[in-house]
């Protein structure tokens, strides 16, 4: 009994530090990239144009948060339902507060481009 009791306690620092050292995951979900570019996701068809997800906590004029993440927009931003490249542009009141959407940024880290995901 004891030598269970010990192995047991042993087992459960192990996993404690195994919890500790393993890194948290940020809300926002990359995805890979294909070599013409667009985003591969199994939420989202081959032929999506975004390269992440998040869901909106907080929107503003020019910046939106998601996660624990500040994103601003670019001064060209775009915003479309779902539907690829040829989605719809629609109005930006349609993104709220616990919208999920895709998006692509350019090489400043700006969103050029948001998408409703429904």
């Amino acid at each position: 009994m004891r030598f269970v009791k010990k192995r047991l306690f042993l087992l459960m620092i192990i996993l404690v530090l195994v919890m500790d050292f393993t890194p948290s995951v940020p809300f926002i979900e990359c995805s890979a990239r294909s070599e013409e570019g667009e985003g591969i996701s199994g939420e989202r068809s081959s032929r999506s144009v975004y390269t992440a997800t998040g869901q909106i906590e907080r929107i503003t004029g020019n910046e939106v948060v998601m996660g624990d993440s500040l994103m601003k927009f670019s001064s060209s931003v775009s915003f479309k339902s779902s539907g690829g490249k040829k989605g719809k542009k629609i109005s930006r009141s349609r993104f709220r507060p616990g919208t999920r959407v895709g998006f692509s940024v350019n090489s400043e880290d700006e969103i050029t481009s948001m998408w409703l995901i429904k």
